[in-house]
């Protein structure tokens, strides 16, 4: 019989329904609680499984990497702001830390793009790479400034 200190009563005698209902809660307070690092990482190995095509950057399939670069912007926002909060959280050092290591993924994304898809990234036709530039910036004019 499993017990937990939470629970009043063994798992065994929650019904089904309530079990899926608990499991749910259960899912979403963990993905509350995904670290930084974690974070970082997962925007890592996205980043990393972008097939660039090694073509032209002209090509459809830069194109479509370009596209699934831009995908990533909202996972950057979340480390952003969860870097943020991590200062409250976990201390100025550790808040520092994944600033360092989220800034350096960054820098070596802005490297890729530019040597992958030139002119779709770096200003001349795409965006992507003075806005995230701009995301680097700001992320440390901030913590200075704190």
């Amino acid at each position: 019989m499993t017990t937990y200190k939470h629970l009043s009563c063994p798992l065994e005698n929650i019904p089904k329904d309530d079990l899926k209902v608990l499991l749910t809660a259960i899912t979403k307070e963990l993905k509350k609680r995904v670290t930084v690092n974690e974070m970082i990482a997962n925007l890592e190995q996205s980043f990393t499984d972008i097939d660039w095509g090694y073509g032209d950057w002209k090509s459809e399939e830069t194109r479509g990497a370009v596209r699934r670069l831009e995908s990533l912007g909202k996972l950057e926002s979340q480390i952003h702001g969860a870097i943020f909060a991590q200062g409250d959280n976990e201390g100025v050092e550790t808040q520092w830390k994944s600033a360092l290591s989220f800034s350096k993924l960054l820098i070596r994304m802005i490297n890729d793009a530019e040597d992958y898809a030139e002119k779709l990234v770096n200003g001349s036709i795409g965006e992507w790479c003075p806005e995230t530039a701009k995301t680097v910036e700001s992320l440390w004019q901030t913590l200075v400034s704190k």
